[in-house]
């Protein structure tokens, strides 16, 4: 593995763990374009471990942490994946209230 990708690679799960919200956000953003350069093969499994710490945060910080991979989300899966991603927020926004 490249050093630039093991960087990324170790970088991406300490980012997550960021618990102070502002933080994270910007740390995710940050990351963001280095996760774009990792080959897809290595960066899914990076996304398979983030989508589930995504789904155990707070409504406010899952939306600030989706908003700040954004560019990965559509990286991984283009119009597809972010149009899906918009009717899942969609379906369970009706729990949120």
């Amino acid at each position: 593995m490249r050093t630039a990708t093991r960087v990324i690679a170790i970088s991406t799960p300490a980012a997550r763990a960021i618990q102070y919200e502002p933080i994270r956000a910007n740390a995710l953003s940050a990351l963001a374009s280095g996760l774009l350069q990792m080959p897809l093969a290595k960066l899914f499994p990076l996304w398979q471990d983030t989508l589930d710490e995504l789904s155990f945060r707070t409504r406010p910080n899952f939306l600030q942490d989706i908003k700040a991979l954004f560019p990965v989300i559509f990286a991984l899966g283009g119009e597809v994946a972010t149009a899906e991603l918009a009717r899942a927020i969609a379906d369970v926004a009706r729990w949120w209230k």
